[in-house]
């Protein structure tokens, strides 16, 4: 189950989510993002305890496609990581913005946060995204 529910998520252009109540976040892929990846077979997540850095590389995903880093959406210590999904990577596949969160980690540095985007501002952005895709 989830460290906290989820609320005022926030976005990466990078399709990381972070969602933070009172200076903890939990942090996962965006739906996008995973479903771009396709079937997911493993996942590996940083150690708890590790110190992570905002857009620093801080674990991996592979799909039967590709193999793909992730980064930390905010810096922080590492405080959980969600066993589940590595036991089970198909769960990201499935919940990738709820039962497929990657980790929760404790905000060193909370004002990142704010750079980050909303829900809205990340939509558009997947919008003009796709448009650039298409066109190219």
């Amino acid at each position: 189950s989830l460290p906290h529910s989820l609320y005022a998520v926030k976005y990466t252009k990078r399709h990381e989510w972070v969602s933070v109540l009172n200076n903890t976040g939990i942090v996962g892929m965006s739906k996008y993002a995973v479903d771009k990846l396709g079937d997911i077979v493993f996942i590996q997540l940083p150690d708890v305890g590790t110190t992570v850095s905002q857009d620093g590389e801080c674990g991996t995903i592979e799909s039967v496609k590709a193999a793909s880093d992730f980064y930390a959406p905010v810096s922080g210590v590492v405080k959980a990581v969600n066993e589940v999904i590595e036991n089970k990577p198909s769960v990201l596949n499935k919940s990738p913005e709820d039962q497929g969160w990657l980790f929760e980690v404790e905000l060193t540095n909370p004002v990142e946060v704010e750079g980050l985007m909303s829900e809205t501002e990340y939509r558009k952005y997947l919008n003009a995204e796709s448009k650039q895709d298409s066109s190219g």
